[in-house]
């Protein structure tokens, strides 16, 4: 796929709405557009799973998220106003008004608690949503459409789509060696919840994830990190815990002989959805390959097309090149 036809299909997939737990829109399009040979299901928690047909146990795993980052009304302090609980890691809002947008299509304006003088925590702000009512409990998103920008794509949820189209790609061209299930994982931005349940009923040998990271080529930035435009990462450690490197091995011989570029990533934070398949899954062995994101999950993240082209092409090759890397 030419990049401005992938850039076309990632500003489609962040108009969809998929805050964690109602993942319906976007679980729908992806079953709308399966490659020959595949049949989906959706588990009892909300996981889409793609099988190759016939095939009685898979060999591999490939999960992607299929939520965003969201958000979900809580009681306010007067007619008119709500605040907040953010369901994902969402960053708190900057001294620009952001917007969200709520289930039933209601418009609300974020604004500082006048009652507390240094707003630290989501609690610590209010969502002006008047002259509208919002009943409890309704989710909303944030409420940015997306704007190509040159090879880049800003707008909410660019990262978690970004990675969603990257595993989707590879779905559609890779032809594996060996039975290989796709999860397009529910709630996967939610602590405890993912695509670790659907590791256990599909007893996989081993995973790879497609994810979003924060990007860190910014001015003054003390800690490196992943640029934006050079690649994916391919990540040598996990928070407490050492990648495995026989599946990291097997990813970058797949980059190294072919032209895609990808950068080795060491990140520096606890990933806040990290609690998935290497730490519940009975210890499957799990490598991550992430894509680069600037104000990660925030209103107006930003990724660029060829990191979602080189993950999905180096995903792709080592597919092909060997099913069994851990043999």
């Amino acid at each position: 796929m030419n990049p401005n036809d992938a850039l076309a299909l990632l500003a489609e997939l962040t108009r969809l709405d998929a805050p964690p737990g109602y993942e319906g829109p976007v679980r729908a399009w992806l079953q709308a557009r399966l490659p020959a040979g595949y049949t989906a299901r959706t588990d009892g928690l909300g996981n889409l799973l793609v099988l190759p047909d016939g095939a009685a146990a898979p060999r591999g795993l490939v999960v992607a998220p299929l939520d965003e980052v969201g958000f979900m009304a809580q009681p306010g302090p007067a007619a008119g106003w709500v605040r907040l609980a953010p369901l994902g890691p969402a960053p708190l809002p900057g001294p620009a008004a952001a917007r969200v947008r709520f289930a039933d299509g209601t418009r609300g304006v974020l604004t500082p608690d006048p009652a507390v003088p240094t707003p630290k925590a989501w609690a610590d702000w209010l969502c002006d949503v008047a002259p509208a009512t919002v009943p409890t409990g309704q989710t909303a998103v944030w409420d940015t459409a997306p704007r190509p920008q040159g090879s880049r794509l800003l707008g909410k949820a660019a990262g978690s789509r970004a990675a969603l189209l990257a595993a989707y790609l590879a779905l559609h061209a890779a032809r594996p060696h060996c039975p290989v299930a796709w999860v397009f994982a529910s709630r996967e931005h939610v602590p405890g919840h993912g695509a670790a349940p659907a590791a256990y009923g599909l007893q996989p040998a081993w995973a790879v994830r497609v994810v979003p990271a924060l990007a860190g080529d910014r001015p003054g930035q003390r800690v490196p990190g992943l640029t934006v435009g050079r690649g994916p990462g391919l990540r040598r450690r996990e928070w407490g815990r050492v990648a495995d490197p026989r599946l990291t091995a097997w990813l970058e011989r797949a980059f190294a002989t072919h032209p895609w570029p990808y950068q080795p990533e060491v990140p520096a934070d606890r990933e806040p959805s990290w609690a998935s398949l290497p730490l519940v899954a009975a210890g499957l062995p799990t490598a991550t390959l992430s894509i680069p994101t600037r104000n990660l999950h925030a209103a107006h993240a930003a990724v660029d097309i060829g990191d979602v082209l080189a993950a999905a092409h180096g995903l792709q090759a080592a597919l092909e090149s060997d099913c069994d890397p851990l043999g």
